[in-house]
């Protein structure tokens, strides 16, 4: 019994003091804001996204990018039974991702032009048909929303490397 209240004890401060952190949460020392989000496509998953980015917007930070969002949601036929009854289903939102930096560089023309980077985020899922409607549209409503977290990670990962390559 004493052993096992030792090592959980001693589990507990090896956690602590390893100084892990999310790899994605928001660093006090992010060096960037969102100044704008222009978002098309599928509306359920946009909205996801622009939610949990909004939180840089407010940010008061030199380095200031606009996003433009192009997300496609599909919900694909895997496989069917004898019957022609589809059974599995894959889900698949395609995201395309324009970052525009704000500060405007002169270009061998003598134009102010904003520098662009473009990405393409893809996020895939299989489900299986299930016998209750409710159930199945609910599940993919949790899916849709797991890929638009995983989307708003991503898309400030990008944003981390661009600002700090600059």
């Amino acid at each position: 019994m004493k052993k096992n209240i030792f090592l959980s004890v001693s589990l507990l401060f090896i956690l602590l003091g390893c100084g892990y952190s999310a790899m994605y949460s928001i660093d006090k020392n992010t060096n960037f804001k969102i100044g704008s989000i222009i978002i098309e496509g599928d509306r359920e998953i946009n909205n996801y996204v622009t939610a949990d980015l909004k939180r840089y917007t407010k940010l008061n930070n030199d380095k200031n990018y606009s996003i433009e969002i192009n997300s496609i949601f599909e919900k694909n036929t895997l496989a069917k039974n004898r019957e022609g009854n589809t059974t599995d289903f894959e889900l698949i939102v395609n995201t395309k991702l324009k970052i525009i930096d704000n500060k405007k560089l002169i270009n061998e023309d003598n134009e102010l032009k904003a520098k662009e980077y473009f990405f393409s985020i893809t996020e895939k899922s299989n489900i299986k048909k299930s016998s209750d409607q409710f159930d199945e549209i609910d599940y993919e409503m949790i899916t849709k929303r797991n890929f638009a977290k995983s989307i708003s990670e991503k898309i400030i990962f990008n944003l981390v490397k661009i600002s700090r390559n600059e």
